[in-house]
């Protein structure tokens, strides 16, 4: 990315170095004057190679993002709670793969896991409790051993 932005800044240097006339007069003196340029600005396209690293940093997400979408994957999960008195907790976050952990705001011990999954339509909680991680709930998700090593089949 930070070869993008030199490689940016260096076709605004030329550009506006090829907009420059210098004319000299009849007495010697140099006389700067500013041509208009041919081309438009939103004519000129600067193109980008699809490279992984240029996808990760046009779209960087923070935690307090990803907690916002966690809470919203929660409300859809059960309408019913109210996402203020939760506190959301992330332990392994990765592109498309979240394990952490909600409690009671101010609460004394409690609470329990979820994983979270990134899916077209945003995150989905695909799991959640304080007890057995179900098979058929993490399945369709994908979740690396890494991050669940082990599930039950109900």
């Amino acid at each position: 990315m930070r070869f993008l932005k030199s490689l940016s800044l260096v076709f605004v240097l030329f550009l506006l170095t090829a907009c420059i006339e210098i004319n000299i007069d009849n007495d010697g003196n140099q006389e700067d004057q500013i041509m208009e340029p041919d081309t438009e600005m939103e004519d000129i396209a600067i193109e980008t190679d699809d490279s992984e690293e240029a996808d990760i940093d046009s779209h960087e997400e923070t935690e307090e993002d990803i907690l916002n979408e966690i809470k919203v994957a929660f409300q859809r999960k059960y309408p019913d709670w109210d996402m203020e008195t939760k506190e959301i907790f992330l332990n392994d976050v990765r592109e498309n793969h979240i394990a952490g952990g909600i409690t009671e705001a101010n609460a004394m011990g409690g609470g329990g896991y979820f994983f979270a999954a990134r899916t077209d339509d945003g995150w989905v909680i695909a799991a959640d409790g304080n007890g057995a991680i179900f098979c058929d709930d993490i399945e369709p998700y994908d979740f690396p051993d890494s991050m669940i090593s082990e599930c039950v089949s109900e």
